[in-house]
């Protein structure tokens, strides 16, 4: 508490020598001596200093339940009506630049979202900092409450003041909804290339604007790429991205970079890395292997050097060994949470196999930082994930998607149990190809490639 009582002294020192504002003030300045009196009596008694941090940072924030509006013609009589629907705003994920300071949803909002009344329903900061949304006329600042109705219909600045209120970073916060109704779903071709046909074991990686289509073990951990294409063709200007690989003798890591025009390429092998089979996949936070003793691996310094042995709760011989493929998305229920699934075929190569974990950012190498839970296969179950090669999957518009060499796209809507076929993501007419690699980029957007050479992008318009 000595910091803080450091603060009002110096606050009732200034206030007090501006004799214009004694008696105003006086009220208040026992109002404020009061409150710091609960404050002291809540700590029980206890006489350690609070610290007070001079530096501070939004590092998290989730919208509430939001409110839409739909209109619909009666086709008796012409008229229109108005629908109003609510839906849940933390499905639909934030992105925090801390560069650039600007505060953005990933995946527009749906068409009809009601921006002016948005109700931010948790809101994290470093360090016990405390945000105050700038007025869209002024430069007055107001307490941000998780049961206010906010106007988001234009840019807003979100200022956070340190704890020791000697400094504050603002925030510029941007939501956009889409301007269509987002009901009906297609596809188009944006490209055809020599360049991508053949391929029989590859995957698609998304890393902001840009897909890429790897070998089937490879992972992308960073990048700074720009341009939605594909195997790099059409790139213009600067890009460069960070994967890993694994070879015969370990692990290695590669760097590679495309600066005007120029091709070049860093490799490296470590010899501390465990003997790995194959990557899996990787998160925001943690990268997943097969090891070559049977045992799913996971790596969270990004670089993949260091690794250990994941949590299973049933044995790891029920681990899949082929086909590997794995989706990850924002667990909607808390902050900082994952939901990671893990599909490919069995040992015998006869069924999918499929794993879920909940990972835990907040409790890094803790107990709480969630294992891996098998989803057996249940003879009641009508819709099963069909066994197949060259699996890939996606997570999009709050469902899982996966196609494989049966060329058929199966839906889940229960996190990876069941799945059925949705004659809306049905493959288009004229896509051609055996195999088909699929995935979703930052801004939403399904993907897919096929070994004919196709490149197909597909969206609710």
């Amino acid at each position: 508490m000595a910091a803080f009582w450091r603060i009002v002294r110096k606050f009732a020192a200034k206030m007090l020598k501006q004799t214009y504002w004694m008696k105003n003030l006086f009220g208040a300045l026992c109002l404020l001596m009061a409150t710091v009196g609960v404050l002291s009596s809540c700590l029980n008694g206890n006489d350690n200093d609070v610290a007070a941090y001079e530096d501070t940072a939004i590092t998290g924030i989730t919208l509430g339940t939001l409110n839409r509006y739909t209109q619909t013609t009666s086709s008796k009589t012409g008229n229109d009506t108005v629908i109003k629907t609510t839906f849940t705003g933390s499905a639909y994920k934030m992105t925090i630049d801390q560069l650039g300071r600007t505060i953005y949803n990933q995946t527009e909002l749906p068409m009809g979202t009601d921006l002016k009344h948005v109700v931010i329903s948790s809101l994290l900061t470093k360090n016990g900092g405390v945000a105050f949304l700038k007025s869209l006329t002024s430069d007055t600042l107001s307490y941000i409450s998780t049961t206010d109705s906010l106007d988001f219909s234009a840019p807003r600045t979100l200022r956070v003041y340190s704890s020791d209120g000697t400094a504050y970073r603002d925030y510029t916060v941007t939501l956009t909804a889409s301007q269509t109704t987002g009901i009906n779903f297609a596809w188009r071709k944006t490209l055809e290339s020599d360049e991508l046909k053949g391929w029989t074991d590859k995957h698609l990686v998304a890393c902001l604007d840009t897909v890429l289509l790897v070998d089937r073990g490879t992972i992308i951990t960073g990048s700074s790429i720009y341009d939605v294409k594909a195997m790099r063709v059409g790139v213009s200007g600067y890009m460069e991205f960070f994967y890993m690989g694994v070879d015969g003798k370990g692990s290695k890591v590669y760097y590679e970079g495309l600066d005007n025009d120029e091709l070049w390429e860093k490799s490296h092998s470590t010899e501390d890395v465990p003997e790995l089979a194959t990557l899996i996949g990787a998160t925001s936070h943690e990268i997943f292997a097969l090891g070559t003793d049977g045992r799913l691996k996971v790596c969270t310094d990004g670089i993949g050097l260091n690794w250990r042995d994941e949590q299973l709760d049933s044995d790891a011989s029920l681990l899949p060994t082929t086909e590997l493929t794995m989706v990850n998305w924002p667990y909607a229920p808390a902050d900082s949470m994952d939901y990671v699934l893990l599909a490919g075929q069995d040992q015998n190569n006869n069924n999918t196999v499929l794993w879920r974990k909940i990972s835990r950012y907040h409790a890094p190498g803790s107990d709480t930082e969630g294992r891996w839970v098998y989803m057996p296969l249940d003879g009641g179950n009508r819709y099963p994930l069909p066994c197949q090669e060259g699996l890939s999957m996606a997570y999009y518009s709050g469902s899982v998607l996966a196609v494989g060499s049966l060329l058929s796209v199966r839906q889940s809507r229960d996190q990876g149990i069941t799945w059925k076929k949705n004659g809306a993501y049905a493959l288009p007419d004229g896509i051609e190809g055996t195999r088909v690699a699929m995935t979703t980029s930052a801004n939403g957007e399904l993907w897919l490639v096929t070994n004919a050479g196709q490149v197909w992008n597909g969206k609710l318009w």
